[in-house]
C-alpha cells in the first residue's frame, strides 16, 4: 500500500504540473519523509499513511483535469520515458538481490538500523531511556522514509535496504531526464543503461551502500540535486523547482547534525543561480516570500528536533564534548601541530589527496573536486553555464569543513579512531559528491544527443574505472553470506541462535516492553549488538561482568538498577547462567534464575521480585 501511494502520487504530480516524472520522484520521497517525521513527532506515526493517500487523491483529481486539456499524448510522454523505465528496472533488480540481506554494518548496529527498526514498531519517538540508538540526537529525517514504507505491514529487514536504495535511485533519477530525446532504439538503450547507472552510481563515492543505512552519501545526493535543480531552472524556476529545493533543504537539516551546513550550501547555490529570478525579474516578491518560507520551515524543523531531544532526554556525545574541545589552547596546539595533531594532520591531508571516497579504488575527495573543476572549465558548453561560482562556494565550504573534521579527529574522537581516521570517507564525501552531481547533470543536459559517440564511450569507461566494484558485487547470490561471516568473525556460528532467541522473545512481549538481559557478553559485542537489533522494537540492555565492570557487587546494585531504569522484564540469555549463579539471583519463589527464562519485574510491595513468565521457544 505505501509503495503504491508513492507511485500514484509521483505520477499524478507529474501530470498535474505537466513535468516529467524524473522531476517529481525526489519531491514525493522528501515530502513523505517530512510528513512521517511530523506525524511521529505528534505521536501518531500511522496517520502519515492517510495524509499521503489524501495528497495522492488530490493530485490525481488535478491530473485528470490537466490531462483533459493537454491530451492523452502529452500525458503519456510525461510518464513513459527511459528514465522511468530505468527506475523501475533498478528497483526491481534491487529488490530481488537484496532479499538475501541478513546483516548490517557496525555503524548501523550502533544507530542507523537500530533507530529505523525501532521506529517501525512505535507510533511516537520514545523517551531517552527507551531509545535503542547509542547516539540519540542524530536527526532521523531520511530514515523516516524507510519507516513510512513499513507502516501497516510486518517488519521486513530487506525493505529497510530497499528503501535506502529508493533514496539513492530517486535522488539520482533527475540526471536521466534528458535521455528521452532520440529514437526508440536509443531510448531503449538509455532505459537499460540508465538502470545500470542508477545501481552503480553510488559505488563512485560510497563503498558500503549495499550493506549500510548511513546517511552521509544521501546528503551528498540531496545537495547535488538541490544545486542541479537550481541550475536547470536558472532562467525561470517554476513551482516544482522551488518545491524540490525547499523540501530537500528541510530534509537536510533533519538528516544529521552536519545537515545544516549542507542545506546552507545548497541554498547559497540556489541564490547564486536564481539571483536574476529572485531579485530582478517579474514575480520576485512571490519568489522571495517562498524563499523566506523555506528558510523558516527548515529552521523550525531543526528546532523541533532540538526541542524533542530536550523533552525526551536525548543526549549527544558531540555537544557534551565540544565545549572542552574548542578552546584557544587546543586551537593553538592544532595550528602548531603539537601532540596528537602532529600525527593526525599529515595522515588526514594524505587521505584527502589519495584515499578513494569509495575505498580501495576510485577518486579521492581532492581528485573528485579536480575532475569537477576540469569539466566545468574545459568543456565548451559548460564554461558558459554559471557553474564556476557555485563550485567556488562548494570548494570554499569544503576547505573549512575539512579543517573542522581534522580538528574533530584530534580533540573529539578517541585516539585510535583519530589515528585511523575512522569513517573518513563518510564525513568528507558529501560536498565533492554534490559538486560532481551538479557538473555531471549539466554535462548530460548540454551534450546528450549531440553525437560524439567516442566522447561518450570515453566518459563511460572513465566512470566504470572509478567504481568500487566490491560494493555492487555484494549483491551476487551468496556474497552477503561471505561478507557476513567475515564481519562476525569467529562469532558467526552463534548468529542463528541469537536470532532464534529474539524471535521467541517477541512472542512474549509487547512492542514497548523494556528488557534487561543477563549475559556474559557486552552491548558492544557483535552478538550482543545483533540481539539488540533483532529484538527491536523492544529495547534490551545488558547485565554482565563485561558490561558493568567487576562482577563482585553486581547484585548489590541489582534492585536499584531495575527500578531506576524502568525495566519491565528480565531475560537470562543462553550464556547468562554463570552470571546469574555467581550473583545468586532468584525469582520470587526463591528458585535460582535459569537461562532461557523470561521474568516479569514486580515492584508492587516496594521490593523487586522476579516473576517467571515463560521459557521462550
Amino acid at each position: 500500500m505505501t509503495i503504491l501511494i508513492l507511485i500514484v502520487l509521483a505520477a499524478a504530480l507529474a501530470l498535474a504540473l505537466e513535468r516529467p516524472l524524473e522531476r517529481t520522484v525526489q519531491v514525493v520521497l522528501a515530502g513523505t519523509a517530512l510528513v512521517t517525521y511530523c506525524a511521529t513527532l505528534a505521536g501518531h506515526k500511522s496517520s502519515a499513511l492517510p495524509v499521503m493517500a489524501v495528497c495522492a487523491g488530490a493530485a490525481c483529481l488535478t491530473a485528470v483535469v490537466r490531462c483533459r486539456k493537454a491530451g492523452a499524448g502529452r500525458c503519456v510522454a510525461l510518464l513513459i520515458r527511459p528514465g522511468v523505465f530505468a527506475l523501475v528496472l533498478a528497483m526491481a533488480a534491487g529488490w530481488l538481490l537484496m532479499r538475501q540481506i541478513r546483516f548490517v554494518m557496525l555503524d548501523d548496529l550502533l544507530h542507523w538500523a537500530l533507530f529505523s527498526k525501532q521506529m517501525c514498531g512505535l507510533e511516537a519517538f520514545p523517551e531517552g531511556a527507551r531509545l535503542a540508538s547509542a547516539y540519540a540526537d542524530y536527526p532521523p529525517g531520511a530514515q523516516m522514509l524507510l519507516v513510512f514504507l513499513q507502516i501497516g505491514q510486518p517488519f521486513s529487514h530487506p525493505m529497510l535496504f530497499w528503501g535506502q536504495l529508493l533514496w539513492y535511485t530517486g535522488l539520482t533519477l533527475p540526471l536521466l531526464e534528458k535521455t528521452s530525446e532520440g529514437g526508440r532504439l536509443r531510448q531503449a538503450a538509455a532505459a537499460v543503461g540508465g538502470a545500470v547507472f542508477l545501481l552503480l552510481f553510488p559505488a563512485l563515492f560510497n563503498h558500503y551502500y549495499t550493506e549500510s543505512l548511513v546517511v552521509e552519501p544521501l546528503m551528498g545526493l540531496m545537495l547535488g540535486c538541490m544545486a542541479y535543480t537550481a541550475w536547470r531552472g536558472r532562467t525561470g524556476p517554476d513551482l516544482l523547482d522551488g518545491l524540490t529545493v525547499s523540501l530537500l533543504a528541510c530534509l537536510l537539516v533533519l538528516t544529521k547534525s552536519t545537515g545544516v551546513l549542507y542545506a546552507a550550501a545548497g541554498l547559497l547555490a540556489v541564490a547564486i543561480l536564481w539571483r536574476q529570478a529572485l531579485f530582478c525579474s517579474k514575480g520576485r516578491a512571490r519568489r522571495l516570500a517562498f524563499a523566506g518560507v523555506t528558510v523558516a520551515a527548515a529552521a523550525g524543523l531543526w528546532q523541533s528536533w532540538r526541542w524533542l531531544c530536550a523533552a525526551k532526554g536525548y543526549v549527544s556525545y558531540f555537544t557534551e564534548d565540544a565545549p572542552q574541545a574548542y578552546t584557544p589552547d587546543n586551537l593553538t596546539a592544532f595550528l602548531k601541530g603539537e601532540g596528537l595533531a602532529g600525527q593526525v594532520i599529515p595522515s588526514f591531508l594524505r587521505a584527502l589527496a589519495v584515499q578513494p571516497l569509495a575505498k580501495r579504488w576510485g577518486l579521492s575527495a581532492l581528485a573528485m573536486l579536480a575532475v569537477v573543476w576540469a569539466l566545468a572549465c574545459l568543456l565548451p558548453r559548460l564554461r558558459r553555464q554559471e557553474l564556476r561560482p557555485v563550485l567556488a562556494v562548494f570548494t570554499l565550504i569544503f576547505v573549512v569543513y575539512a579543517a573542522s573534521v581534522c580538528y574533530s579527529y584530534v580533540y573529539l574522537f578517541q585516539e585510535g579512531e583519530a589515528l585511523t581516521l575512522s569513517a573518513f570517507s563518510r564525513y568528507i564525501g558529501p560536498l565533492p559528491t554534490g559538486a560532481l552531481y551538479l557538473v555531471l547533470g549539466a554535462a548530460v543536459w548540454q551534450y546528450w544527443g549531440r553525437g560524439k559517440p567516442l566522447a561518450w564511450c570515453c566518459a563511460g569507461a572513465a566512470f566504470l574505472a572509478c567504481l568500487n566494484w566490491q560494493a555492487p558485487a555484494r549483491w551476487l547470490p551468496g556474497a552477503y553470506q561471505t561478507v557476513f561471516e567475515q564481519f562476525m568473525g569467529d562469532q558467526a556460528s552463534g548468529v542463528d541462535g541469537i536470532l532464534q532467541e529474539a524471535e521467541a522473545l517477541h512472542d512474549c512481549l509487547e512492542p514497548t516492553d523494556r528488557v534487561l538481559a543477563i549475559t556474559q557478553a557486552s552491548s558492544m559485542d557483535r552478538l550482543g549488538q545483533l540481539l539488540r537489533y533483532a529484538l527491536l522494537p523492544n529495547q534490551v540492555e545488558y547485565w554482565s561482568p563485561t558490561e558493568c565492570g567487576d562482577s563482585h557487587g553486581l547484585s548489590l546494585r541489582w534492585n536499584e538498577y531495575l527500578v531506576e531504569q524502568g525495566f519491565e522484564y528480565v531475560y537470562c540469555a543462553a550464556d547468562g547462567q554463570p552470571t546469574a549463579d555467581q550473583e545468586m539471583l532468584t525469582d520470587q519463589a526463591g528458585t535460582p534464575v535459569r537461562s532461557g527464562w523470561l521474568y516479569r519485574v514486580n515492584t508492587e510491595d516496594g521490593a523487586v521480585q522476579l516473576e517467571p513468565v515463560c521459557q521462550p521457544g
